[in-house]
């Protein structure tokens, strides 16, 4: 049987024209809608720095969770991934909050986990913190995001890693690193009197003296740098050989030799990889040193990799611009049709259908005369209305139309 177009045009579908069903499923937000990013963030960057990747900032963070797991184990209770996240999140509540209380810079740190709405509550100028706080939606807080590095660089135990460990626990070069992180803050008087108090407020000078002493800016004078950066240029997991070591190492030295080869300029992101990618950006250059020309070569196939994804999630969002300006403009368009062109009328002291719409008349569509004098308005559909107001099939009525100005033709809307 074969169909034709006139029947699909008597179940009402319109040719050209796509028509969308009925939504099945909740729109959302999203920054990787091809899936390409995957590819380079499960792949191709563990390779080249294993370790780092975009939502590790700031190294203190391997600090500090360490510090907040091996307290967790050191106290009774449950020992249930659960529990750990729950205490994770308290602690690191009042930390990212003492943070933004550093005499340093305030809450000008963009570093923090959940910075936004941290510094939101900062702004209200609470006397006490609160450690159960909804300071971001993940449910380990920032350590979902430090996890996988943590362990990269054999700093945490995974729990699926050792049969049953029900809960991440930190090597013994992480105990090292938790023991130097405590002694900076061992002082303090939120350490002494408010850390193993998970739901404690806690006073605001209380806070304000901790981020003095544990922010993210103060690495440099903590006791504890000389571990990170072992662990940066040594550490490795501990199921897995020295090759990560060996590759982050490569990318730190290749780093240092475009910085040192473009001394004194300014290199963002969108410089850097364009002199990964074309050895050259808007006179600056780069040519690496012979013994890192493999590991070059490596970041040169990443960054093609990233123009690719970046060209087609571009031609992506045009597409979809383009379809919703087409919408829109549509809609725009269907709006406006019923209050153009051509309403014939008679009126009683004129019967020429033709003559000119009545002049001078200012009364709005409401009244049924004018200064002239009462007119029958007729449209094309022959439907007759009274005067200053035009009705389609549908019997839908245009008020908003003064009588000496309509310029109607038959209602075209969906719905007439």
């Amino acid at each position: 049987m074969t169909t034709t177009a006139e029947d699909l045009s008597s179940l009402g579908a319109s040719w050209g024209v796509p028509r969308w069903t009925q939504r099945m499923y909740v729109s959302s937000g999203g920054l990787d809608h091809l899936g390409l990013a995957s590819v380079v963030q499960d792949r191709l960057l563990p390779a080249l720095s294993p370790g780092i990747n975009v939502v590790t900032v700031h190294p203190r963070y391997w600090s500090f969770f360490t510090f907040v797991i091996d307290e967790f184990w050191q106290l009774d209770g449950p020992k249930t991934t659960r529990a750990l996240n729950s205490f994770l999140r308290e602690r690191e509540s009042i930390y990212g909050t003492a943070c933004l209380l550093c005499s340093n810079h305030g809450t000008d740190i963009r570093q923090v986990v959940g910075v936004n709405k941290l510094s939101h509550r900062v702004g209200q100028e609470p006397d006490e913190f609160d450690g159960v706080f909804d300071y971001i939606k993940a449910r380990a807080g920032g350590y979902g995001q430090y996890a996988s590095a943590l362990v990269d660089l054999g700093l945490i135990q995974p729990a699926d890693s050792v049969p049953g460990l029900r809960c991440d626990t930190v090597t013994p070069r992480g105990r090292e690193l938790a023991a130097a992180f405590r002694e900076g803050i061992r002082a303090t008087r939120y350490y002494k009197e408010f850390f193993r108090e998970g739901d404690a407020r806690v006073p605001w000078k209380v806070v304000e003296q901790y981020g003095n002493k544990a922010c993210l800016c103060r690495l440099p004078q903590g006791t504890e740098r000389e571990l990170l950066v072992d662990a940066f240029l040594h550490g490795n997991a501990l199921d897995q050989d020295s090759s990560d070591p060996d590759a982050r190492r490569a990318t730190l030295r290749m780093m240092c030799d475009l910085s040192q080869q473009n001394r004194g300029s300014e290199i963002d992101g969108w410089t850097f990889r364009s002199l990964i990618y074309f050895q050259a950006s808007e006179g600056l250059k780069y040519s690496p040193n012979p013994a890192l020309v493999d590991t070059a070569r490596r970041w040169r196939l990443y960054q093609l990799r990233e123009w690719f994804a970046f060209t087609l999630n571009n031609m992506l969002r045009r597409v979809a611009d383009g379809a919703l300006t087409m919408v829109a403009t549509r809609r725009r368009f269907r709006s406006t049709r019923c209050s153009r062109s051509s309403i014939k009328r008679t009126s009683r002291h004129s019967p020429a259908a033709s003559e000119p719409l009545i002049q001078g008349c200012t009364r709005r569509a409401s009244s049924a005369t004018c200064s002239v004098g009462s007119a029958t308005l007729r449209t094309s559909n022959q439907t007759s209305t009274r005067h200053g107001s035009t009705t389609c099939q549908c019997k839908r009525t245009n008020s908003s139309t003064s009588c000496g100005t309509i310029q109607t033709s038959p209602c075209r809307r969906p719905h007439c």
